[in-house]
């Protein structure tokens, strides 16, 4: 049997597509196009000193991902069917909620998992699935609650039509192994790699508060003249489309994504992002003029080529699309004075 691979999915930062992805080439500003040291006068940007967090796994972060791995990995194969469902048990469940005989929105999933006894779900569900073997269906006749936040269901009474396919099983090195995962074939295994896992993502996350710190203090001793509006709408735009494309991953409209995570509307919190970067952007350009950190038209190309490869595009041409390059050469110049920032910071860990 192929054995599968298994890739865990954490929060990544706004990085190239902050950047890339204006997709019009005509008026299209880019840091090249302006005299920075008439917008900008930078202050201090040497030698600073910034304070973070050591990079840390705890142990309730790595239950939670393990456990969020095995489910995800269960098949029915491996599942328990040979008992009745039991309090406490983890099963896997599909079901249809009708009113009348009508299906209802919300109501109805075609593969679950519940834990019977968690209260998960409205009194009488998780009850009246004890007893049953897998591979039963019943029917359970119930009522809403009347407070239910759907009020079109508070207070009424429905059936679901609930179908247990199987029990997941104890999590054991047996059962790790027969989910034939490349990773990980047993229990220390499993957690070793979330693990790890983990403390990657909490290095990067270290890297990037180092840098988020050493900007903010730059920010700090910078003044500015006016801003172009150009380059604010530009970056305004590129932080919609990226906040649009997180809502969505998450299945959520752009607006309550934003309001859940920033208490604010998308329009406020895109504009606020549209002038912060292009005040980041013209920093970094007036560092590059200073400290010899422009991006050649060589470094430009090799670069260009390196995303090509990466993204499996045949050409540079076809990578780019309607995207201008000069977009990228941006890129590359604020990757090159991060470094060099970085370089020249005293970072103390707490």
């Amino acid at each position: 049997m192929m054995k599968k691979r298994f890739v865990m999915l954490l929060t990544a930062c706004l990085t190239l597509t902050m950047f890339v992805g204006c997709g019009d080439k005509d008026g299209n500003p880019t840091m090249q196009d302006y005299n920075v040291e008439k917008i900008v006068t930078l202050g201090e940007y040497k030698g600073l000193e910034v304070s973070v967090a050591a990079p840390a796994v705890d142990e309730a972060s790595v239950q939670m991902y393990v456990e969020n791995i095995f489910q995800n990995n269960i098949t029915e194969e491996i599942g328990v069917k040979d008992r009745a469902v039991e309090n406490g048990d983890l099963t896997y469940i599909s079901y249809v909620g009708t009113q009348d005989g009508v299906a209802f929105d919300g109501g109805t999933s075609e593969g679950t998992f519940l834990e019977i006894g968690s209260g998960s779900y409205i009194e009488g569900f998780e009850e009246g699935l004890v007893g049953v073997m897998p591979g039963e269906t019943v029917d359970l006749n119930l009522t809403f609650p009347e407070n239910y936040h759907n009020t079109d269901l508070a207070g009424k009474e429905v059936v679901f039509t609930v179908t247990v396919i199987y029990i997941a099983p104890e999590m054991n090195d047996d059962v790790i192994a027969a989910m034939g995962v490349e990773d990980f074939s047993n229990v220390d295994e499993l957690n070793q790699f979330v693990y790890d896992q983990l403390l990657i993502q909490a290095e990067s996350n270290y890297e990037i508060s180092i840098e988020n710190e050493i900007i903010e203090q730059i920010m700090e001793n910078t003044t500015f003249d006016k801003i172009p509006e150009e380059l604010v709408a530009k970056y305004t735009e590129n932080a919609a489309k990226n906040m649009e494309a997180a809502a969505a991953q998450f299945g959520y409209d752009v607006e309550t994504y934003v309001m859940s995570l920033y208490g604010t509307d998308a329009t406020t919190l895109t504009k606020q992002f549209g002038e912060n970067y292009a005040k980041q952007g013209l920093i970094f350009q007036a560092i590059a003029n200073t400290e010899n950190l422009n991006v050649s038209d060589e470094e430009l190309e090799t670069g260009l080529q390196e995303e090509a490869t990466l993204y499996g595009a045949s050409s540079v041409e076809e990578m780019l699309g309607d995207t201008d390059k000069e977009d990228y050469r941006d890129f590359y110049m604020f990757e090159k004075v991060i470094a060099f920032l970085v370089e020249n910071t005293t970072v103390v860990t707490e």
